[in-house]
């Protein structure tokens, strides 16, 4: 590589902001990984430079620092490469997602899933199968960032609804994908929802989403109130 692995520590640790780290760590309870405290655009500024020689940066050892795995996982999602040899590396990464800000990070980078869709929503299936949180969340997340479109759109509805890990962290990307799927495909969207085993708590919270959206309707957010089931609302499991 241009820049060695230490080197590339060594730029990490230099552009820590011990406030930041706070803030961060409020954002992301649980985090098993000390946070440093590196600002995102900072992480993706490197991740795109590094990007070139994503190979050989993907085979480092596992990260010590959520910094560190935040930019393995993004120098990944930028490669220009195809997804038969970027997948095989992701998939000996999926231990890596262990927080939801580390899935949702890589899910919105890894752009290469649109040009292959039929390998990318395979991958995704597997994912969905997944019993980890965080990988499910990730299934959850790379559909809604890049399989929202009328031509996928019961595909991903059926991949929503296999979704079955109860974690809080899986059930919310379930519930944000729904109301991005309303939110674009309004129609097919009310049908998932009329026909939906997702439990109430999720269907819920897909509900609320949909009515903080500043693009839906009034008269559309009303008709989705009255589809709320009682009781039920989808709460943290975390302390």
């Amino acid at each position: 590589m241009t820049m060695d692995y230490q080197a590339i520590i060594a730029e990490i640790e230099a552009n820590a902001e011990a406030d930041y780290a706070r803030f961060e760590l409020a954002l992301i309870p649980g985090c098993p990984l000390p946070l440093l405290g590196v600002r995102m655009p900072y992480l993706r500024r490197m991740a795109q430079r590094l990007a070139g020689e994503w190979q050989d940066f993907a085979l480092y050892p596992a990260c010590a620092t959520y910094e560190a795995a935040m930019l393995q996982l993004l120098v990944l999602g930028y490669a220009k490469a195809p997804l038969a040899d970027t997948l095989p590396l992701l998939k000996a990464q999926l231990d890596t997602f262990c927080t939801w800000s580390l899935v949702d990070g890589f899910a919105s980078t890894y752009k290469q899933l649109r040009k292959e869709p039929e390998q990318a929503l395979a991958f995704i299936g597997e994912c969905v199968a997944d019993e980890r949180v965080y990988v499910q969340r990730l299934g959850a997340v790379l559909l809604l960032e890049h399989f929202i479109k009328e031509e996928y759109i019961e595909e991903v509805f059926e991949l929503l609804e296999r979704i079955n890990n109860p974690a809080y962290y899986t059930q919310m990307a379930k519930a944000w994908a729904v109301s991005i799927a309303y939110v674009k495909l309004p129609q097919q969207t009310l049908g998932y929802l009329q026909r939906t085993q997702m439990p109430d708590a999720t269907f819920n919270k897909a509900i609320q989403k949909i009515c903080e959206s500043l693009a839906v309707s009034k008269e559309d957010k009303a008709a989705m109130r009255r589809l709320k089931r009682p009781g039920a609302a989808l709460k943290p499991d975390y302390e």
